[in-house]
């Protein structure tokens, strides 16, 4: 399982798990308002160990909400 921290304009509101998997996973950070111009960040802060390479990585992130 990898976590990941979400962040806006720096001050975290949510740590999200994922699963070991190259399938496609949702999260959702229920009750976090975000306003144009705010700064999303995500921090890894656990990983999986791979047999293979020894970097982590995010294939693709979409952001969906009111706009």
């Amino acid at each position: 399982m990898r976590h990941l921290e979400g962040r806006v304009n720096g001050r975290q509101v949510t740590v999200v798990a994922l699963n070991d998997t190259a399938m496609l996973q949702e999260a959702t950070w229920d009750g976090v308002e975000v306003r144009r111009g705010d700064r999303i960040d995500l921090v890894v802060r656990s990983v999986c160990p791979g047999s293979r390479y020894e970097d982590t990585a995010l294939s693709e992130q979409l952001l969906l909400g009111a706009h």
